[in-house]
């Protein structure tokens, strides 16, 4: 019986000591070669075709050329190769993002190795490969009413993102009103509406969220 090909996987990340531990842990699997690691995402439509790349890991935080539109071009050019993330941010924009565009899998760098060698066999295969505090956000999101399955900021409006954004800098009410040109009243309710998604209950909390999930910085 003929030996199936191994899955080959091409690494895109700037964290060479990391990478370099993922690769002896592959060089132990029968079914999953280490093909290679770019420190950006510049090339790596081209160097995934030279390398025959079934799977790309890819980090989202690099210089450079931004990994995340990488994704679109690599989903044109190579739609049969399998993207997942790997990132040292869990966070539910980065997710959105992610998935969206059409990475296939997300996980987090501090997971253990064996995890992420499973989640690279199971994005091989077609399924979605998350760690398991992806996949509990996407469950606390599927769980809540009118939720298409996504994370949690994937229930907000473009509007409400923003004022999220807003208050996670700390702006106060009343300034978001000014900086929209919007009534108080229209921005108490879109707060509210914010904290009845998000199932946030008071401010100090929201803010947080926002600081959490970057929108500060981004």
């Amino acid at each position: 019986m003929a030996l199936r090909a191994p899955i080959n996987v091409l690494c895109v990340d700037d964290h060479e000591l990391l990478i370099e531990g993922l690769a002896a842990r592959m060089s132990v699997e029968p079914d999953i070669a280490y093909v290679g690691r770019l420190p950006d995402a510049e090339s790596v439509v081209e160097r995934a075709r030279e390398l025959h790349a079934n799977v790309i890991l890819l980090d989202i935080d690099m210089p450079g050329v931004s990994p995340l539109d990488r994704l679109i071009d690599l989903r044109a050019a190579l739609p049969a190769v399998k993207v997942v993330i790997l990132s040292a941010h869990i966070r539910d924009h980065y997710i959105d993002t992610a998935l969206s565009r059409g990475a296939v899998g997300y996980f987090w760098k501090g997971d253990k190795p064996t995890a992420i060698i499973d989640g690279i066999r199971r994005a091989a295969s077609g399924r979605l490969a998350v760690s398991e505090e992806v996949a509990e956000r996407l469950r606390s999101t599927r769980n809540n009413p009118g939720s298409d399955g996504r994370s949690r900021l994937s229930l907000l409006s473009p509007r409400e993102l923003e004022v999220l954004r807003l208050v996670g800098r700390g702006m106060s009410r009343a300034d978001i009103a000014r900086a929209f040109c919007r009534s108080m009243k229209t921005i108490d309710s879109q707060h509210t509406s914010i904290m009845k998604k998000l199932d946030i209950h008071d401010r100090a909390e929201l803010t947080r969220f926002a600081i959490a999930e970057g929108l500060v910085e981004a």
